[in-house]
C-alpha cells in the first residue's frame, strides 16, 4: 500500500453550483490531522466517513468511534455524513447536534437536509497553535510572576 497521490476534497457540480466535501474512510477520523490536511487545500462544505465498524459487533467501540467523527464536525466547523454498514450511521451538524440517525444492525434508510458550511473554524486554519500560544503565556507568567511578585519572608518563631 502507499499513499495516494490526490488528497484534495471530492467536488462535483449540480445546477451550475460547486460542492466540495472531505472525504475520509474508516478509522482516518480518528486525527483531526487527515481533515485538516484535506480542508486546507480547498474549502469543502461538508464532511463524509465511510467505515466499516461490523468487527467492533455490539461493543461500546462503535459507538465511541461514531462519538469521535462528531467531534470532527465540531472542530472544523462543517456537517458531518458518517455511514457504516452496521453501526452508528449518522448525520451531524457543525455543533456535534444529530440531525439523522439509523438504527444499528438494521437495514434502512434516511434523508435529512445537511446544512453546508463554506468557512472554516480558527481551529481547521491553525490547528492547536492558538491553545501552545496561550499555554506558553501561561506557563512564562507562572515563571516570572514569583520574580516580580515576592511573598514576605516570614521569619520561623520558637
Amino acid at each position: 500500500m502507499r499513499k495516494g497521490e490526490n488528497q484534495s476534497p471530492i467536488s462535483w457540480v449540480r445546477k451550475g453550483k460547486k460542492y466540495r466535501a472531505a472525504a475520509v474512510i474508516c478509522y482516518e477520523d480518528l486525527s483531526s490531522k487527515v481533515f485538516s490536511q484535506l480542508i486546507n487545500k480547498e474549502v469543502p462544505e461538508f464532511l463524509i466517513v465511510a467505515t466499516n465498524d461490523a468487527w467492533f459487533l455490539h461493543s461500546i467501540a462503535a459507538l465511541q468511534h461514531g462519538y469521535v467523527a462528531r467531534w470532527r464536525a465540531v472542530e472544523f466547523g462543517k456537517s458531518l455524513i458518517r455511514a457504516s454498514n452496521d453501526a452508528l450511521t449518522l448525520v451531524v451538524n457543525s455543533l456535534g447536534d444529530t440531525l439523522l440517525e439509523l438504527v444499528p444492525f438494521e437495514t434502512s434508510f434516511g434523508a435529512v437536509k445537511v446544512p453546508l458550511i463554506s468557512t472554516n473554524t480558527i481551529f481547521a486554519k491553525y490547528g492547536n497553535l492558538p491553545i501552545l500560544f496561550v499555554k506558553g503565556i501561561i506557563m512564562l507568567l507562572a515563571k516570572i510572576y514569583p520574580l516580580f511578585f515576592r511573598l514576605p519572608h516570614i521569619e520561623k518563631g520558637i
